[in-house]
């Protein structure tokens, strides 16, 4: 297994600048697999890109780059498909809200 090539998923994102949401694939060289001392299930050791060295789960990352892209779509998909739907409710929320304080309003200016 050893200088596997694999490839990881980062996000990018900025809670300060949320238009800055980016995502890129990049490759991540496998040292070693197995089951470390002490330990109970496989794991890997790998350097990224960068020269950083890391333990991580085989299964967080991607046997080919077209395969973490692919994921990469999966993943966007489904989460503007929930942040869709959040937003219709809160609209359907908004528009309740607003209604009834119109009615609230209204019903002041009666009083008065």
């Amino acid at each position: 297994m050893s200088n596997e090539i694999l490839y990881e998923i980062n996000y990018h994102y900025s809670n300060t600048s949320p238009e800055s949401f980016h995502c890129t694939v990049t490759p991540i060289i496998v040292l070693r697999e197995g089951i470390l001392p002490g330990c109970t299930k496989s794991s890997i050791t790998a350097r990224d890109a960068t020269g950083r060295k890391f333990y991580g789960n085989r299964e967080n990352y991607y046997a080919t780059e077209k395969e973490a892209w692919g994921r990469v779509h999966l993943e966007l998909t489904q989460s503007i498909s929930n942040l869709q739907a959040q937003k219709e409710e809160i609209e359907k929320s908004l528009t309740a809200q607003s209604v009834y304080l119109y009615s609230l309003i209204s019903a002041t200016k009666e009083i008065e």
